[in-house]
């Protein structure tokens, strides 16, 4: 296998648990994380449409639908079109602590995440990666 595979998948792990690290304290990790942004630009999606937009299993989705429930950051609810239909929603203690982390955490791990780059090798890091996850994703 490709070092470059290597290195991405050691980038992912490590930034994946500093991020799990710094989200502890909200009660958050980056899969929760992840559900409560997706719900925040788009709020009263199907749990099936939002699992096939983070790309997780079923099974995976429940769960953490299920965490979020309980700790009162998203809610179950019947689309009004359809009865069949479950739709989760974001709510108003989610979105505040969404602010909070965004407030509090973001600004200093961006910092940490890019240290040594230069603006303009930033923009280009994140257009490479784009765009290897849009090759991936024609595969």
């Amino acid at each position: 296998m490709d070092r470059v595979i290597l290195a991405l998948k050691r980038a992912y792990l490590t930034t994946r648990r500093a991020m799990d690290e710094g989200l502890a304290p909200y009660g958050m990790n980056v899969a929760k994380l992840e559900v409560l942004i997706c719900l925040q630009g788009a709020d009263g999606m199907e749990q099936r449409e939002l699992q096939k937009r983070i790309g997780i299993t079923s099974a995976s989705m429940t769960s953490i639908v299920d965490s979020l429930k309980v700790q009162g950051l998203v809610q179950r609810r019947t689309n009004e079109d359809d009865a069949r239909v479950r739709e989760v929603h974001i709510t108003p203690s989610a979105r505040e602590l969404l602010s909070q982390i965004q407030s509090n955490e973001e600004a200093s791990f961006m910092e940490t995440f890019f240290d040594g780059l230069a603006p303009a090798e930033r923009r280009a890091f994140t257009h490479w990666l784009e765009r290897v996850a849009d090759n991936m994703t024609r595969r």
